[in-house]
């Protein structure tokens, strides 16, 4: 039987990697694999570090194949968190 998590846990999830970092394998420089270090997308301590930007007349697509623009969307290391 295979379980498939819901929307409820799949947000919160995602809201952990956004608050806690994304954990990722990779290879270091010695090549020696490296597992599970968390890569943090926010830096909370040192909000100065992040990058801010705020767009206007930013059209947007949907799975409908309507086109939106809201009035301003604003953003913190490329990822839109909010829109007006």
């Amino acid at each position: 039987m295979m379980l498939t998590k819901n929307l409820a846990d799949i947000n919160f999830e995602k809201y952990n990697f956004l608050k806690d970092g994304i954990p990722v394998n990779y290879k270091d420089a010695k090549g020696e694999i490296v597992r599970n270090k968390k890569i943090k997308v926010f830096d909370f301590d040192n909000p100065e570090n992040n990058n801010y930007i705020a767009v206007q007349q930013l059209w947007m697509e949907g799975k409908s194949k309507r086109k939106k623009r809201p009035d301003v969307v604003g953003f913190v290391n490329g990822l839109p968190l909010g829109i007006y």
